[in-house]
């Protein structure tokens, strides 16, 4: 059709393709529509149009053979027989409200273009529900203020709504037009994902022709569900209906050299050209400059997701400073893949170790990024608090609580894995002066993180650790006041928020007095009595010893059988001797 030699592939359609294509190229020339490259006449060289193509293996570009499709052939035919409306055109109200609108009937015209159901193009009814809030919202990004007159409701169901196909395809494609016009350097995930998972099919799809004997052939639908899979295997949610598989499709045809489509009824196949395996070898040899560039290229993107706004520590790690939100999602996909391999083929999903190796080894690489490097750098990297990262954070405060070594967490700081000891200090005593005013603001020391009016038990109980000595240095004995909340309903997490708070390596509040002075119990006595000591001189110590020889004596002779004595016991033999004071003095003792 163009006459010229591109880079584009070839396109070497069937006998159905061929037919189709001769009804296009004959209506065109109809109404004089034809460029003067293309000539009908030229195809023909006597034995009919179809059979001169068909024999000579005529080949054609894909772009040169979207100029004369069904959608440029109603717009032809619609442009020669459009009314001139040119002569009633009235002027028109800066402002455009609903009353302002002419009324339309939606239920029977189409809701973009106003017009009614023709026999090529037919009025299509609205049958899924999330159409009206998306058609809604890209309306109100647009600010497409005649359509938005039009909507009473999202619920397009309930209004009957109807619209042409082709209508509904120009109105997305002139949103993603004013996006990509709007949009700002920021990189999308969903395309950076996207464009990765696409290199790796291209990979796939190659090593299966060079390593298999037969030739291989590929339906479309299983791999849209292949990037679909691999996508969200990525943490990128997608499905099949997400793929756009006319945009996947021209896109392998042109990544991939040889490949070609064929139909098999609704099926699209693609399978390669018999001739193409040296293009194919040459495309998958290495070659140092090439893959330097592309190093180049790989580091400019990712760089370029670097540098953007992410949350700061603002005393929690588990809410908006999370490993998630603390990296942009190009760098962990990159990495994912860089640790895992291409897997497109392979069925698992990316497993939690990896994502968690990818995420951290994505923290530290932005922990430290320079955005532009000086002249005389210097030997250690200064780390700013706003690349900070919730693993550096992590790190410095455990390294500081387990060891409270400053040579250590400066060393850890030093290899980029942790932040300095100074801001640990900064962090603690601002951790510090914050609960110490919420302490003294609430008038009692009670954790952070109690909700109020909310009813609330505790349970006391001991704090017993390694108690078998308690002459021991590692042990601990304590108590402990656990505190349990019983909500109605689920309760947002409550956390320190340190974003009105001036940072400072100086502890300069203190906890409230009623929790550091205890009060006594009970009156305080001035003067303890004390008691005196009575002694008792030594020989009120002799006649006890006697009375008790005596006893003994008895003892002695009735065991012995000289002597019979019915007291033999000494409480026996006391109670029937006579009282005495050194016997008292015995019995008191």
């Amino acid at each position: 059709m163009c006459q010229t030699t591109s880079n584009e592939p070839l396109v070497h359609p069937t006998l159905a393709g061929y037919e189709s294509l001769i009804n296009r190229l004959e209506k065109f020339a109809e109404h004089n529509a034809l460029p003067t490259s293309v000539r009908l006449q030229q195809m023909n060289d006597g034995s009919g149009t179809l059979s001169t193509l068909s024999k000579n293996g005529a080949k054609y570009h894909k772009q040169c053979r979207n100029r004369y499709d069904d959608q440029k052939l109603s717009r032809l035919l619609s442009s020669l027989h459009a009314p001139d409306d040119t002569a009633g055109a009235t002027d028109c109200s800066s402002f455009t409200t609903r009353s302002s609108s002419a009324s339309v009937d939606i239920k029977t015209s189409c809701l973009f273009c106003d017009g009614p159901s023709l026999p090529e193009n037919n009025l299509v009814s609205v049958c899924t529900k999330k159409i009206g809030p998306k058609i809604h919202a890209q309306a109100v990004e647009m600010q497409h203020t005649k359509l938005l007159a039009k909507m009473a409701s999202t619920d397009f169901i309930a209004l009957e709504v109807k619209y042409h196909r082709r209508c509904y395809i120009e109105f997305r494609n002139s949103c993603r037009s004013q996006q990509r016009a709007m949009g700002n350097n920021n990189s999308d995930p969903y395309r950076l994902t996207y464009g990765s998972v696409i290199s790796e099919l291209v990979q796939y799809m190659q090593d299966v022709y060079m390593y298999n004997s037969t030739a291989p052939v590929f339906k479309l639908s299983e791999l849209t569900k292949l990037v679909a899979e691999r996508m969200t295997s990525l943490s990128v949610t997608s499905d099949d209906q997400s793929v756009n598989r006319t945009r996947l499709k021209e896109q392998l045809l042109e990544l991939i050299p040889g490949l070609r489509e064929d139909k098999c009824g609704r099926e699209v196949l693609l399978t390669f050209e018999p001739d193409v395996g040296d293009a194919i070898r040459e495309a998958c040899e290495y070659n140092d400059m090439t893959d330097g560039m592309c190093i180049a290229r790989a580091a400019r993107i990712l760089r370029r997701d670097l540098f953007g706004n992410f949350p700061k520590f603002d005393g929690s790690l588990s809410e908006g400073f999370c490993p998630e939100n603390s990296a942009p999602p190009s760098l962990v996909s990159f990495l994912t893949t860089l640790l895992g391999g291409y897997n497109i083929d392979g069925g698992s999903p990316v497993s939690s170790a990896e994502r968690t190796a990818a995420c951290s080894i994505a923290q530290l690489i932005r922990f430290n990024s320079v955005k532009r490097q000086r002249p005389n750098t210097p030997a250690h990297t200064r780390h700013q608090v706003s690349h900070e990262t919730p693993l550096t954070v992590y790190v410095g405060l455990m390294l500081h609580s387990a060891t409270r070594k400053k040579s250590l967490v400066d060393k850890m700081n030093s290899l980029g894995l942790s932040v300095s000891y100074s801001r640990v200090q900064e962090i603690e005593a601002t951790v510090t002066n914050a609960v110490c005013h919420s302490y003294r603001s609430l008038g009692d020391v009670v954790p952070v993180t109690l909700s109020q009016n909310v009813f609330t038990t505790a349970a006391i109980d001991n704090i017993d650790h390694n108690s078998s000595s308690t002459t021991a240095q590692d042990s601990f004995h304590g108590s402990s006041v656990s505190v349990i909340q019983h909500p109605d309903s689920p309760l947002p997490p409550l956390s320190l928020q340190l974003s009105d708070v001036t940072w400072s390596r100086k502890i300069t509040s203190r906890l409230p007095d009623t929790y550091t002075c205890i009060p006594a119990m009970g009156n305080v006595m001035c003067e303890m009595p004390v008691s005196t000591v009575n002694t008792s001189s030594i020989d009120s110590n002799v006649k006890p010893l006697e009375h008790l020889g005596r006893w003994l004596s008895i003892v002695e002779g009735a065991v012995s059988g000289q002597t019979e004595h019915n007291s033999i016991s000494f409480a026996a033999y006391h109670s029937t001797s006579s009282s005495s004071s050194s016997s008292n003095t015995l019995l008191t003792k």
